[in-house]
């Protein structure tokens, strides 16, 4: 498994307007608050590294977590209430092939795909 680069870093936080108020006080710009479709997840992103090495970093909050339980997101909920580093996220060759590097060490993988209220 090749390593490419890093895609985003998600941060947990269960105060979104006031972390991201943090971050942009440091002179980041960051997106808008964007709810994730279907879920009860909301954040905002700041981009970081340069133009071969861009990525971004992700300020992930729970709107609704009565909703995050029902959903099993008890990974996420735990993250939020300590704060900080939830996921690191990995650019690879092969989404396949890293998935079964990871098997073959006894580390479960998934992929999924998140959409935005607005469908994007």
């Amino acid at each position: 498994m090749e390593i490419t680069g890093v895609d985003h870093v998600i941060l947990a936080t269960a105060d979104l307007a006031g972390v991201a108020a943090r971050w942009q006080a440091l002179g980041l710009q960051l997106t808008p608050p964007m709810r994730h479709a279907g879920s009860s997840t909301e954040n905002s992103v700041f981009f970081v590294g340069g133009p071969d090495t861009e990525f971004y970093v992700e300020l992930l909050a729970v709107h609704d977590r009565a909703r995050a339980e029902s959903e099993g997101r008890h990974d996420l909920l735990a993250a939020i209430d300590r704060g900080g580093l939830y996921r690191l996220m990995l650019q690879v060759e092969s989404a396949e092939a890293a998935a079964a590097a990871l098997a073959a060490h006894g580390i479960a993988a998934s992929t999924r795909t998140v959409a935005r209220d607005d469908g994007s």
